[in-house]
């Protein structure tokens, strides 16, 4: 597979050492992203399609002593909004990547001032890009 567009072909980008949550509910998407991610170096930890799995899975990771990066999230699961995981996920310090159609920027960057979004459709690149450029600023 190959994961860079012709437009950015020349900026591969590097997550290594990363352990990416990633949150989306059409499958051939999540599939699109994490793929890439992996072959960029990331561990991925999902993917999930709906917000019970992802909460559950979140939290089975925290007590484990899982260390989450970043996360991914589509802001819109089926009918379910995303914004009580990304909350909690906010309040542990997490950086957070949204992605989705439907979002309403306003809102998002009113409650997620540190967030990103980006508006669907977006390649798996630039989310990759969007991580290490929140990741890098926590460092």
């Amino acid at each position: 597979m190959n994961c860079l567009t012709s437009a950015d072909r020349s900026v591969e980008p590097d997550l290594s050492g990363l352990t990416i949550l990633l949150v989306e509910d059409e499958a051939i998407v999540a599939l699109d992203i994490e793929d890439c991610f992996r072959e960029w170096g990331a561990t991925i930890f999902g993917p999930f399609g709906t917000l019970t799995d992802a909460t559950a899975g979140a939290q089975n990771a925290r007590m484990d002593g899982m260390q989450i990066d970043a996360a991914v999230l589509d802001v819109m699961l089926g009918s379910e909004s995303v914004v009580p995981l990304a909350e909690h996920l906010r309040d542990l310090g997490t950086p957070l990547v949204f992605h989705s159609g439907h979002a309403d920027p306003a809102e998002l960057t009113g409650s997620f001032p540190l967030a990103t979004l980006r508006i669907k459709p977006v390649s798996p690149t630039d989310l990759a890009h969007s991580v290490i450029a929140l990741v890098g600023e926590r460092a």
